[in-house]
């Protein structure tokens, strides 16, 4: 129901929730129960719900939506996630920077300056490879770095990049996404590299070589589904995790071993060794049909 606080000659619109909406927006919702709320938490209500009334006119309807998310509007059919805040939005960052959140979302905010810090999840790194010349994929590559160093130079942190052999990694195509191929095939990587390094130097950015040994398959395996981002996320994951100098490499999950016959040989080998044949035995899988096994595992 919509009610109206009048202050200084203007109409203030609230509203209060008879127990059919309170089952739509509240999770859990029993009747005849006390509900505390921060007063944060309410006033961010108020803001969700005059957003829901400026939009009604369009047929919006509430609906329940996940924490940090003050609610969702489904809105011409589709479900648009609303997250409302007065102040800081750091709860909604470490949603995006741990989650691969594609759906959706409007964002309500009293002052502008709050959502600078979202600046970073919300463009898309500017790299094209394909259907280019080679010097219009090296300025591509070029404006992509600059957005990845311009990041690094804000939260000082350095970066960290794999020391590949790209010739290897040429040989193997066929085990990779089509579109991770394509892109690997016309990539020089001494270019991406060099380019790199000069503009961390110049920038004063730390820069650290890693092995690249089976960071892309202990990332799969190990973090990719546990805390829900993406196979390259989880890639990343696990190169930064080398930058910071964690001394030892990842255990193999033992229930990921396909051969339950070599389970106690695997077992007795040092790591880098147990995921090198647990590669082997994914082997067979192509990289879509492996990232759905993961997900499901």
């Amino acid at each position: 129901m919509k009610h109206f606080i009048r202050k200084n000659g203007q109409d203030i619109p609230f509203y209060t929730l008879g127990p059919t909406s309170a089952e739509k927006i509240v999770s859990g919702f029993v009747s005849n129960y006390w509900v505390e709320y921060r007063i944060e938490d309410v006033l961010n209500r108020f803001m969700f719900f005059r957003l829901f009334d400026l939009l009604k006119h369009q047929k919006a309807i509430i609906s329940i939506a996940p924490k940090p998310f003050t609610g969702a509007l489904e809105l011409n059919g589709n479900l648009l996630y609303v997250y409302c805040t007065r102040g800081d939005t750091k709860d909604l960052q470490m949603l995006l920077k741990w989650k691969s959140f594609t759906d959706r979302m409007i964002i309500v905010t009293e002052q502008i300056q709050y959502l600078k810090p979202l600046d970073i999840f919300l463009q898309d790194v500017p790299y094209k490879s394909t259907h280019c010349t080679s010097e219009q994929t090296k300025q591509s590559l070029s404006e992509a770095l600059k957005v990845v160093i311009q990041y690094a130079v804000e939260k000082a942190k350095p970066i960290g990049f794999e020391n590949l052999d790209f010739k290897k990694k040429k040989q193997s195509l066929k085990l990779m996404a089509s579109n991770l191929a394509k892109m690997l095939s016309g990539f020089a990587y001494s270019t991406y590299q060099s380019m790199l390094q000069c503009k961390c130097e110049m920038a004063g950015i730390e820069l650290i070589s890693v092995n690249p040994a089976y960071t892309s398959q202990i990332g799969h395996h190990k973090f990719m589904k546990k805390y829900g981002i993406s196979s390259h996320e989880s890639a990343a994951l696990v190169i930064g995790r080398r930058c910071l100098n964690f001394k030892r490499t990842e255990k193999i999950p033992q229930h990921h071993i396909l051969n339950k016959n070599k389970k106690d040989s695997i077992l007795k080998m040092d790591r880098l060794s147990q995921w090198k044949e647990i590669c082997k035995q994914w082997k067979k899988y192509s990289f879509n049909n492996k990232i759905y096994l993961l997900n499901r595992i």
